[in-house]
C-alpha cells in the first residue's frame, strides 16, 4: 500500500458545490491502483461536507479532487488536510 497525507491550502474562495483539485506524483502509481480517501482536518473546524474524489488514475499519477459540500464558501487560505492510499 502506498499512502500518505495532503495538506492543500486554498489560493482563492471555494464555493459551496464547487471543487479543487491536486495531482499526486509517483511512479509507484498504476493505473490500476484503487484509491481510498478521507479528510483528516481543516481550519474552517470541518471535516464533514468534503468530498474527497480520486478523478483519474494513471502510471505514475493520480489527480485528486476535494468537493466542497459544507454548505458555504471556504475562504481563501483554507486548509485541508487529505489522506490518501493507493491499494
Amino acid at each position: 500500500v502506498r499512502k500518505g497525507q495532503l495538506t492543500i491550502t486554498t489560493n482563492n474562495t471555494v464555493a459551496n458545490q464547487s471543487f479543487f483539485y491536486v495531482v499526486v506524483a509517483s511512479n509507484q502509481i498504476s493505473q490500476t491502483d484503487a484509491f481510498a480517501l478521507s479528510i483528516g482536518s481543516s481550519s474552517v473546524s470541518q471535516n464533514s461536507g468534503f468530498i474527497p474524489l480520486a478523478e483519474v488514475v494513471q502510471d505514475g499519477y493520480a489527480v485528486l479532487t476535494v468537493v466542497n459540500n459544507t454548505g458555504g464558501t471556504l475562504a481563501s487560505d483554507t486548509k485541508v488536510i487529505v489522506n490518501w492510499a493507493a491499494i
